[in-house]
């Protein structure tokens, strides 16, 4: 709930200012995509990093790495400095993501309840973020916003 918010208010923020980032529209785009793209090669890395450390490890290299994400995407410019700061994001959600499910599901009692449960706290960041975030980016500009989430 707390990773997920620098994320998610990027698809707002980066369309809208991306000038403020140096990047054009096409640019946000790709950037936008590229966490996605990630996951799809990198989820099998990640269940084996899971497997191999277990999840307060992963867990906590992958908010670690979301925060650092945030920090960058609040600080930094350009579309080659961004990418790789959207990379490292994708694969923090990746490990997050995997955590939440696994964990939700260890066991088969109740495994539905927990994982909705589960669902429902995560989507209360970005619920919060999103029409804050479009309020202070307004008042007090784009990189404003991002660097208080990263705060969190």
């Amino acid at each position: 709930a707390t990773t997920l918010p620098s994320d998610v208010v990027l698809y707002l923020l980066f369309p809208v200012h991306g000038a403020a980032w140096g990047i054009t529209l096409a640019e946000a785009g790709i950037l936008l995509a590229a966490n996605r793209l990630v996951r799809i090669a990198g989820y099998g890395w990640v269940a084996r990093l899971y497997a191999r450390y277990g999840d307060r490890r992963v867990c906590t290299l992958a908010v670690a790495a979301a925060a650092v994400g945030a920090l960058g995407n609040a600080t930094l410019g350009g579309f080659w400095l961004l990418l790789p700061l959207r990379l490292l994001w994708g694969m923090a959600f990746a490990a997050l993501n995997l955590s939440t499910q696994v964990l939700a599901t260890s066991s088969v009692a109740g495994a539905s309840a927990r994982s909705g449960r589960s669902r429902a706290f995560i989507a209360l960041g970005p619920v919060i973020a999103l029409p804050v975030a479009a309020a202070l980016s307004a008042l007090a500009g784009p990189r404003w916003v991002l660097g208080a989430l990263s705060l969190v």
